[in-house]
C-alpha cells in the first residue's frame, strides 16, 4: 500500500458492489487526496542548513526527491516547460525540480537561457516545490567567475525572496584544487548571490566531478550561512566506498545534497544496477539527504527517464518510460508524501460528486478490507474501482495506489 494511503484513516466501506444510488443516503466520511493540501513548500517552508541536515522552517530534517533536467540537447531541453513540471508534480509527485544551464549557452545567449529557467522555476512556484538553479560546469567554472556572477545574481534577483529557489554554483569540478580553485570561485559567487539573497541554501561541488565531499569538510567555506554541498553518483559505478566518503564528511559536520544520481553507469549507459540504486536510496533516507534523478531525457541513454519520442507536455505512460524511469519513478511516488488528505461527508451521489469536485480532489479511497478506489474518470463521471478491477487509476485521474 502506498506511503500515503497507508497513513489516512480507514473506515468501514461496502463491498464493490454495493455502491449505488442509495449506498449514499448514509453520511459517509472518506479520505480525500486533494491537490488544494498544503504544497510542500507551504509544509516545509524555506528550507536552511542546521549541523549536518538541510531542516524546514521548523528546524525538522527534510529529505527532498525530484528529477534534474538534462541540458546537453534537445532530447533533454524540450521538457524545460510548464507542462513537463506540472507532470512530474502531479504524476511522479516530485517535490524538487533541478534546472542544469550550461554555461557556454548562457554566455552565447544570456536572456535566452535565463528566460529558459525563469520558465522552469515559475512552474515549480506555482506548484508549491522547490528548484534548484544548476550551473552545469565541469572542468574550468574558475577561469570566468564573473560569467557565473552575472548568471546568479540576475536569479537572485527574480527569485531571492521566495523560498522554493536554491543555487548549485559548481555541478561538477574535475581536478582543481578545492583549497586554491574549487573553493575560493564558490566564494566570490556566494557573495554575489549574498549581496542580493541573504538565506537560501547555496549548494557547492566538489571535486573529482562532486565526489570528495570528505575533503570539503576539512576546509569548509565559513563566509556565509545555508551551504550544502554537492554529492553525484551513478550506481552501477559508485557504491560503498563513496557512501563511506559521504559518511565522513557528515561527521565532519556538513550537510549533502545529490543534486546528479544516476542509476547506471557513470557514463550515463551500460548496466543498470536496481539493487545498488535501492541501497543508495536506503543510505540517503537514513541521512535525510535530498537527491535529484538525471534525468529527464528522451533518449537512448540508460538513465534517460524516457524513451525517444515521449511528449515534451508530459502525459507520460508506462510505454513512454525507460526502465530507469519506471524505477525512479515509483521510488519518488512511495516516498513522497502525498497532498494533504480533507474529509468528505456526503448524503447522496450527486452531493458526493459535488464535493469531490470543489475539493480539487483526484481520487478518494474508502478505506476498510476491500480498498476500492473512488475517483473521477476521464469524461468526469464519478466510478468506482473494486479491488483487483485491473483499473490504471492514473490514466483515470487518479494519482493514488493501492
Amino acid at each position: 500500500m502506498g506511503t500515503g494511503l497507508s497513513q489516512m484513516p480507514k473506515i468501514q466501506s461496502r463491498p464493490a458492489g454495493h455502491w449505488r444510488a442509495g449506498a449514499w443516503i448514509a453520511a459517509l466520511l472518506l479520505a480525500v487526496a486533494a491537490p488544494s493540501g498544503a504544497t510542500p513548500v507551504q509544509q516545509y517552508g524555506l528550507l536552511s542548513v542546521k549541523g549536518n541536515r538541510i531542516v524546514d522552517k521548523n528546524g525538522n530534517p527534510v529529505a527532498l526527491r525530484g528529477m534534474s533536467l538534462y541540458c546537453w540537447s534537445t532530447a533533454g531541453t524540450q521538457f524545460y516547460n510548464a507542462n513537463t513540471v506540472n507532470w512530474l508534480v502531479r504524476d511522479w509527485k516530485c517535490n524538487i525540480i533541478r534546472i542544469a544551464i550550461l554555461p557556454g549557452s548562457y554566455q552565447g545567449n544570456p536572456t535566452g537561457e535565463i528566460n529558459k529557467v525563469k520558465t522552469v522555476v515559475d512552474a515549480c512556484i506555482a506548484n508549491g516545490i522547490y528548484a534548484v538553479v544548476d550551473w552545469h560546469s565541469m572542468d574550468g567554472a574558475q577561469n570566468n567567475v564573473q560569467s557565473s556572477k552575472n548568471f546568479f545574481t540576475d536569479l537572485a534577483k527574480a527569485y531571492g525572496t521566495t523560498p522554493n529557489i536554491m543555487y548549485e554554483t559548481w555541478n561538477e569540478p574535475m581536478q582543481e584544487s578545492w583549497a586554491t580553485q574549487i573553493k575560493p570561485y564558490h566564494e566570490a559567487v556566494i557573495q554575489a548571490i549574498r549581496a542580493v539573497d541573504p538565506d537560501n541554501i547555496i549548494i557547492c561541488g566538489t571535486r573529482n566531478w562532486s565526489q570528495d565531499m570528505d575533503e570539503a569538510s576539512k576546509n569548509p567555506i565559513t563566509i556565509s550561512t545555508n551551504i550544502a554541498y554537492t554529492m553525484h553518483y551513478y550506481a552501477a559505478t559508485h557504491k560503498q566506498a563513496l557512501r563511506d566518503k559521504a559518511t565522513t564528511a557528515l561527521k565532519n559536520g556538513i550537510a549533502l545534497m545529490v543534486t546528479e544520481y544516476g542509476t547506471a553507469e557513470a557514463t550515463g549507459s551500460g548496466f543498470l544496477d536496481a539493487p545498488e540504486s535501492h541501497k543508495w536510496w536506503d543510505f540517503l533516507d537514513q541521512n535525510f539527504i535530498s537527491s535529484c534523478n538525471w534525468s529527464v531525457a528522451a533518449l537512448g541513454e540508460t538513465t534517460a527517464a524516457l524513451k525517444p519520442g515521449a511528449s515534451a507536455a508530459g502525459g507520460w505512460t508506462a510505454a513512454n518510460l525507460s526502465p530507469s524511469g519506471t524505477l525512479v519513478r515509483d521510488e519518488i511516488r512511495a516516498k513522497n508524501p502525498d497532498p494533504t488528505g480533507i474529509a468528505l461527508s456526503a448524503p447522496s451521489r450527486r452531493a458526493a460528486l459535488l464535493a469531490f469536485r470543489r475539493a480539487g480532489a483526484e481520487w478518494l479511497w474508502t478505506g476498510g478490507g476491500d480498498n476500492s478506489v473512488l475517483f473521477v474518470d476521464a469524461r468526469g463521471r464519478l466510478r468506482v474501482a473494486p479491488p483487483g478491477s485491473g483499473t490504471d487509476y492514473r490514466k483515470e485521474r487518479s494519482y493514488g495506489n493501492q
